[in-house]
């Protein structure tokens, strides 16, 4: 049996409009290396399923892991425990590679040590497509201040278009979050970091990523026991960071807004129309007893990074206002929400600048 050079994961979701062009991409791939493709059906209800063995039956490369519906984080966890690649790859189930896909990633498959690449995507939605490419570069450990700084990397945390050495990621117990549904794949990739000997942009764009799909995680808040282990783990990760290599300023700056985004989310989500709503009791109960003393400091510390809202909340938090803040963002997301009392502000404001003009 000849060795497997890559495994290639794609959890599947009710994505039966987009499979077949997602995976006719990845099997008719132009390379020399030997390569497995592991489609995990994460319980899909439409005929998701069904499509994933027909391409198993047509396909050798193929294997289908049939589960029950636990998130994508599950479903990237459970490929990476039969995967046998030395490498790996993620794909998403609505999105599409070129032929060149793993090819291009061959010549960084010799180096010693555990590594990452990050190639280049074309991020498409039904209004435009934006391509983000990179010079090709290559950097040692010394220098993963470099590697940040190449590129505002809070726009490319997510798993895709980057090559993992799988041996880092077993060897080292690296999992994808369960509990955490926002974030989650963030705090993977930067806990990878942590196992790199080097880092690499490679320039060839190949990937062809869909946006504003429907499920999108991007516009859902999640329990706020989710959100506060995703603001934890992340905290934790960017410390980790923080205490094994030197940084700059700029780039611990934005380190800190995105723990900063993950706090105010936190807070935020127990207040917005839906099933994470709950009473005043309740909310008040989590704000006092969820957030420590070292999180209060952190506010404090780097409040100047925030602005409008998010900085009010963070003033609050600091002096332990917690009837406030709840008042506030009750206040702020009922007007938010309901149309008529939107409209009521807006013909008052009106009124009062005609009055103005009088």
């Amino acid at each position: 049996m000849s060795i497997i050079n890559i495994s290639v994961i794609i959890p599947v979701y009710n994505s039966a409009a987009f499979l077949d062009e997602c995976i006719s991409s990845i099997v008719k791939q132009k390379t020399s290396l030997q390569y497995e493709v592991l489609l995990v059906n994460d319980g899909s209800t439409d005929c998701s399923l069904d499509i994933l063995k027909k391409w198993e039956k047509k396909c050798d490369r193929i294997r289908v892991i049939d589960k029950i519906n636990a998130g994508p984080s599950s479903a990237r966890n459970a490929g990476l425990d039969v995967a046998s690649g030395k490498f790996v790859l993620f794909v998403d189930s609505d999105d599409y590679v070129s032929e060149n896909y793993i090819e291009d990633f061959k010549k960084y498959m010799d180096k010693p040590g555990y590594g990452i690449v990050v190639q280049g995507l074309y991020s498409k939605d039904t209004r435009e497509n934006v391509k983000r490419s990179f010079n090709q570069c290559l950097y040692d450990k010394s220098k993963i201040a470099d590697f940040f700084e190449k590129d505002s990397l809070n726009r490319n945390w997510g798993p895709c278009a980057k090559l993992y050495s799988l041996s880092a990621i077993k060897s080292n117990g690296i999992k994808f979050e369960e509990k955490i549904r926002f974030g989650e794949d963030t705090i993977f990739f930067l806990e990878y970091l942590l196992l790199c000997d080097w880092f690499a942009y490679d320039d060839n764009v190949n990937y062809f990523y869909r946006r504003s799909q429907g499920g999108s995680l991007v516009v859902s808040y999640n329990s706020f026991e989710s959100e506060f282990l995703g603001y934890r783990k992340l905290k934790e990760a960017f410390a980790a960071l923080e205490s094994s290599y030197s940084f700059s300023k700029v780039i611990l700056d934005e380190f800190h807004r995105w723990i900063y985004f993950f706090a105010m989310r936190t807070i935020k989500t127990v207040y917005r129309e839906g099933p994470n709503f709950m009473p005043r009791k309740d909310r008040l109960k989590l704000l006092k007893s969820s957030f420590e003393e070292h999180d209060f400091i952190f506010f404090k510390s780097y409040s100047y990074l925030l602005k409008g809202l998010d900085k009010y909340i963070c003033i609050l938090m600091c002096k332990r206002k917690f009837l406030f803040i709840d008042c506030f963002l009750r206040m702020f997301f009922i007007i938010r929400y309901n149309v008529l009392v939107k409209k009521i502000i807006k013909k008052m404001i009106g009124n009062i600048a005609n009055n103005g003009r009088t």
